[in-house]
């Protein structure tokens, strides 16, 4: 990671590593851009065993989204998807959006080799309406054990929409979303009753306490 590849040397590895037997692979913080997302997808095909990839810190928007989600669908099962980290300077935080994430997340959707276990989308500018999605997705995909959507603009109204579809997760970071806790106390206490798999949950960052 943090070697500031480009396009032509994903095409490079994708020559030098075909077939090999890695299951994970991080390209975090090369700054790659949307541009060598096109490359990405040689390089995933060229990694059959690949379980976990790490593309946190590339620059990528809804349009290296795109490609990425065509990666998906043709490329290994992966189990784990990191987009994000949380705390991310702002130079290195991924746009994704909510088109971005909709495309991301048909693609999961409409794969059935994909196995996704977690997913990590700190820092990748989401809104209140990718609570939605997320809900929706989290609503058909009950494998998903992992996720974490801290430091994105959720807003409680974003947390809101999505804590009644997390019960089943082993993980959930939604640290630093700018929720608020009497707006969010409701559905963050009914999925805590609901839920018998929550081992790791992450509010840090929030206006949580009680006035």
């Amino acid at each position: 990671s943090g070697l500031r590849l480009g396009a032509a040397a994903l095409s490079c590895l994708a020559l030098q590593l075909k077939g090999r037997a890695y299951t994970r692979l991080d390209l975090s913080g090369n700054k790659l851009g949307d541009q060598s997302m096109l490359s990405l997808r040689s390089l995933l095909n060229a990694l059959p065993k690949l379980r976990w990839l790490s593309l946190a810190g590339n620059l990528i928007g809804p349009d290296g989204l795109r490609e990425v989600a065509e990666a998906l669908r043709s490329g290994p099962g992966l189990e784990g998807l990191v987009l994000g980290a949380s705390g991310s300077g702002s130079q290195s935080r991924q746009n994704v959006g909510v088109h971005g994430l909709g495309l991301l997340l048909e693609a999961v959707q409409s794969s059935p080799q994909l196995a996704l276990k977690s997913l990590v989308l700190a820092g990748t500018s989401l809104g209140a309406e990718a609570g939605r999605l997320l809900a929706n997705f989290l609503e058909h995909n009950r494998g998903l054990e992992h996720l974490d959507v801290s430091s994105n603009p959720l807003s409680s109204e974003g947390v809101c929409l999505l804590l009644p579809w997390c019960s089943t997760l082993r993980g959930l970071g939604v640290a630093d979303t700018g929720c608020r806790g009497e707006l969010i106390t409701p559905q963050l206490c009914a999925m805590i009753r609901e839920t018998h798999s929550l081992a790791y949950l992450s509010l840090g960052h929030n206006q949580i306490g009680l006035r």
